[in-house]
This record gives C-alpha cells, sequence and structure tokens, in this order.
C-alpha cells in the first residue's frame, strides 16, 4: 500500500507498507516528462513501513513545481509495482490560486459484518467515493478519526478473549503492538480504501476507536494496562497515519498538524491522544495546552488568508448541554453523550476555544473560518452564527462527515440524525454563538444526514472575493448501489 502525505508547492513525502523490504525506485512524471526516476534505500520501521520526501530525501533531486500535476508509481528493486497514485502540488503565491479548488474529508471505517467480512455497503460506499472524487477532484483528502476500530465487530475486538487470543489488557507491550499492526492491514485491505490514500496529498489525525471507544474519557484509563494499550496504538497510529506528515515524529505524542493549501490555512487539532479525565475538573483534558497556543499563533500567521480550516475530530457543537449532563451521570451507556465537548469536563475548553476563533474571525471579517470534524455517524452543516455581528460578518461554518463505511452506519446514523433534528429544537447558544442549520439546494437537501457520506468543500475564487461551497456524497440504491449521490448541497456560501 502507499499514500501521498505532505505536498508544499515544492515536495511531496510519500509512504508505504510492504511485505518485503528492500530497495525502492521512485518514478515520478508531470505529464509531459519524467522528473525522477531514483533507487534508494527506505528508513524501515519495524512495521516494515516507511516514508520519505521529495525531493529532500533524494540525491541531486529537483523541487516540484507549484500548481502542477504529478503522478508517481513506487517500484522494489526488480522493477515489480509496489503502489501508484498521484497528486497536486498547490500554489506558492495568493495570486496563482485556482478558481476552483476542493478538498475532501471523512472518518469512520469500519468496513466489516458480524461475521469479520466487509460488508456489501461499505463496499459499494468505497466504490462510490472513488467516483464521487473523479467528479469533485479533491487536491486534499482529510482523514479525520477512527481510521481502524480497534474494538468492532466484536468478533475481530482486539479487547476480546477467543481461541489463540487473549484481550491485550493481558498481553505484553510487544504483543500488544503487533494486533494493532495487524487491524491496520485487516481495515486497510480493501484496494477502493487504500486507492483514498493515493489520488491526493492526505493528513491523518486519529481518534478514539484507533485506540478504544471513548478513549480518554473514562478515569479507568489512567491505569497502566490501559496506558500500555494506548502507547502501542498511538506507535501504530504513526507508523501508518502520522508517518506520512513532514510535520510529525516519533514517539507519538500531540498529532496535531498545521499547513497552507493555496489560499487557505488548514490545522487538525489532535483532541484524542492527550485526552484524559479524572475524579476533578482540574484533573480533566481534551486538548493539551501547548496545542491551543499553537492554534492562537497559527490564526495570527494566517490572519491574511480567505479561508481557515480547522479539522477537529469530534464536533464541538453536537448535542445539547442538558442532555450531556444526563449522559454523563448515567452509569451505563452514557459514555457517548460524555465523550462529547459538552461534558462538564470540556465544555469550558470549548467555550474557550470556540470564543478564541469569533473574536479571530470577527478581527478579521473577510476570513472564512470552517470547522470539519466526524465521530457522530451523521452528515451535518451548521453556521455558528454571533448575534452582535454587522452586515459584514461572516458566521464560522461547521460540517461534519461520518461514517465512512462503518456497519452500524444505518441504525446508528438514524439515531444520531433524529439527535440532531430534536437537539435543533432544544439548543441554546453555545459560547455566545447561536446554531443554524444550513439549507440545501434542489434535491440534495440531506442536512442532517444519517447514511454513510463522505464531505467535500469547494473553494471559490472570482473577482477577488472567495465563497465555499459544502457537498455530501453517499451511495446509491439498487442497481446504482456503487454509484455517487450527492445528498447535501449548500450551494455557494
Amino acid at each position: 500500500m502507499v499514500a501521498v502525505g505532505t505536498v508544499t508547492p515544492a515536495s511531496a513525502r510519500f509512504w508505504a507498507r510492504v511485505e518485503k523490504q528492500g530497495r525502492v525506485r521512485l518514478l515520478l512524471n508531470d505529464g509531459k516528462s519524467s522528473v525522477c526516476s531514483q533507487l534508494f534505500d527506505p528508513a524501515y520501521t519495524p512495521e516494515s513501513t516507511w516514508a520519505v520526501t521529495y525531493p529532500d530525501d533524494l540525491v541531486d533531486a529537483l523541487p516540484l513545481r507549484p500548481n502542477t500535476s504529478y503522478t508517481f508509481e513506487l517500484q522494489d528493486e526488480v522493477g515489480c509495482l509496489v503502489g501508484a497514485g498521484k497528486f497536486k502540488t498547490p500554489s506558492e503565491c495568493l495570486e496563482a490560486v485556482p478558481a476552483r479548488w476542493s478538498l475532501a474529508f471523512l472518518s469512520c471505517h469500519q468496513p466489516f459484518g458480524p461475521d469479520g467480512q466487509v460488508t456489501p455497503e461499505a463496499h459499494n460506499m468505497l466504490a462510490a467515493v472513488r467516483k464521487a472524487f473523479a467528479l469533485c477532484e479533491p487536491e486534499l483528502v482529510l482523514f479525520l478519526g477512527d481510521q481502524v476500530y480497534s474494538d468492532a465487530p466484536k468478533s475481530m475486538s482486539l479487547f476480546e478473549d477467543r481461541e489463540g487470543e487473549r484481550n491485550v489488557l493481558h498481553e505484553a507491550p510487544n504483543e500488544v503492538r503487533r494486533r494493532f499492526d495487524l487491524r491496520y492491514r485487516q481495515a486497510w485491505h480493501e484496494p477502493a480504501w487504500q486507492a483514498l490514500h493515493a489520488c491526493a496529498a492526505t493528513a491523518c489525525i486519529p481518534d478514539d476507536h484507533d485506540i478504544i471507544d471513548n478513549w480518554g474519557s473514562d478515569v479507568e484509563h489512567n491505569q497502566p494496562s490501559w496506558q500500555k494499550v494506548r502507547d502501542a496504538a498511538l506507535e501504530a497510529a504513526f507508523s501508518w497515519q502520522g508517518q506520512r506528515s513532514s510535520a510529525l515524529r516519533p514517539p507519538p505524542g500531540n498529532f496535531q498538524q498545521e499547513f497552507r493549501w493555496h489560499n487557505a490555512g488548514v490545522v487538525l487539532l489532535d483532541v484524542r491522544t492527550q485526552r484524559r479525565v479524572g475524579y476533578a475538573p482540574e484533573d480533566s483534558q481534551i486538548v493539551d495546552p501547548v496545542a491551543i497556543d499553537r492554534l492562537e499563533r497559527f490564526l495570527r500567521r494566517n490572519a491574511s488568508l480567505p479561508v481557515i480550516f480547522v479539522a477537529v475530530s469530534v464536533p464541538m457543537i453536537h448535542i445539547p448541554q442538558w442532555l450531556s449532563d444526563v449522559g454523563h451521570a448515567l452509569p451505563v451507556g452514557g459514555m457517548d453523550l460524555a465523550d462529547r465537548w459538552s461534558n462538564p469536563a470540556w465544555a469550558d475548553t470549548r467555550d474557550r476555544l470556540l470564543t478564541m476563533l469569533n473574536e479571530h474571525r470577527r478581527a478579521h471579517p473577510q476570513q472564512q473560518v470552517v470547522l470539519l470534524s466526524g465521530d457522530i455517524h451523521a452528515g451535518w452543516a451548521v453556521k455558528l452564527c454571533d448575534p452582535h455581528d454587522d452586515v459584514r460578518g461572516r458566521p464560522i461554518v461547521q460540517f461534519v462527515s461520518s461514517a465512512i463505511t462503518n456497519g452500524e452506519g444505518s441504525i446508528v446514523g438514524a439515531v444520531s440524525n433524529a439527535m440532531l433534528r430534536a437537539a435543533q429544537a432544544v439548543s441554546g447558544p453555545v459560547a455566545g454563538l447561536h446554531v443554524q442549520n444550513v439549507q440545501g439546494l434542489a434535491e440534495a437537501t440531506g442536512n442532517p444526514f444519517g447514511g454513510l457520506n463522505v464531505g467535500v468543500v469547494d473553494v471559490m475564487t472570482c473577482a477577488g472575493q472567495t465563497q465555499i461551497r459544502l457537498r455530501l456524497f453517499s451511495h446509491g440504491e439498487g442497481l446504482h448501489a456503487a454509484e455517487a449521490v450527492c445528498v447535501f448541497d449548500s450551494g455557494p456560501l
């Protein structure tokens, strides 16, 4: 398997996982001529993954050109194909930004049924996503959490005893690490899933199921046996997800990433790996304070750009405070509610971040701030409106896409969809911001949408003005089950 990771106007990072270690040849083409054909020795991890940045890590390689489409192949030393893909470099200056470019984002990849086989719906959805990508041509794909499920389905859970295998809580660290690596090989085996990692620049950030459901929202996770699981899960997440980012280094800690793409600043905020809950509020944390400071500096550095994307695996706005309070108090079945930002343990941090984003937006009214999220098994687009705005104000937009393949999507998605609709009638302001649904165009009005979905954002510039367009794609039905269907389209905002 291969993937494109960090891409800049002059460089690209390639990642691969192979069955047999050895020398690798990179073949790079710009559509007109060969750019590179070089054999090199990758620095393999014990899991046989590696990553290399072109041109930095190769000999006498020339920089890439901005705003240029490239194709690539990776071959072993005897010429057998390891993998292939494509990507486009972003522009170097605002004057060269294309009139339209797109990014895609997705979350919650759990394609297996109870029998451990890939479900027909997951297979159809992955085929539909490839067709949606062919239509929209995203230049950037963000994987916003739950790229694997360590704990589902039950027949494959790492936390169940079965013949020949024990619950990983009772295993040695090396065995726990091996089992997480195996889970990635199982979950990422589908060619259609692999293709999503090799069709554009990508960035990944883990969420709870990459460790275990609701990681960090249970005081039990502070125990040494659970910390052993966390460490193994994050080591695996770095090898398979973080290694493709040139900004991240082992050992894995905070997975936060920041970069610029054309006329947009993009930050992936890590709200999972540093999360912990204690018996007292001062012992609880959802985001590393250093990460919040980094976000504030990022906003200042990119204040002149037309668009800022802040990717957060769990939506900051989801369910009303009172419902989360009830869920937090439930002894059974309430953990999913307690995992949300509206949990009293996290609410102050949420309000601080939303206030920071809103104050930044008000100070820079030309800039559109967009929150991208996953996790909740529903697609959803809302505006966070400040009642003090004048006519120049552009409200923060929150856009959620989930799940892409989760086998429970038809059930959990329907529940989440109903909850979102009910919440709209009872929700009050959050950090002083009023939640307002984004209306869809024509037949594409599925907001919220409870089926499997992938999100696409178009950034469009005309006569110096920049707008965004939000779309959700799902799959069709019957004979058209593998076709892409646009279920929500906001039109220009």
